[in-house]
């Protein structure tokens, strides 16, 4: 649903999806590798309820992963239907999580995550 949101905006020429977080650790371990014009990304919207490894072990895998310099290139937006104030406490130990959005993602929130970070 948010990848429709977000293309639908045209406010997101360059929205990538992955079908769980593995895929996203192999993404980032190949950093070199990747199109400098699209990566890394500025704001990545992190699923908590993933399958296999959820959005908090993925956080903690990435930070071990990158560098600091990498992770503060990049805001991670928490995504979930979930109302539990332990969620969001979780999201914010994170350094690199830089906001918590429900779901479902609206129209107005993509505009708010756009005004936030400067994307074009």
């Amino acid at each position: 649903m948010a990848q429709i949101v977000l293309s639908r905006s045209g406010l997101f020429p360059h929205v990538r999806v992955f079908r769980d977080a593995e895929q996203v650790l192999e993404v980032f371990r190949a950093w070199d590798d990747q199109d400098p014009a699209v990566f890394p990304p500025r704001v990545i919207l992190l699923d908590i309820n993933m399958p296999g490894m959820d959005g908090f072990q993925l956080l903690d895998a990435l930070e071990e992963l990158l560098t600091p310099a990498q992770g503060e290139c990049m805001a991670v937006l928490m995504l979930t239907s979930s109302t539990r104030t332990t969620d969001r406490g979780r999201s914010e130990a994170h350094a690199m999580v830089k906001g918590f959005e429900t779901k479902p993602l609206t129209d107005a929130a993509a505009a708010r995550i756009v005004e936030r970070f400067g994307l074009d």
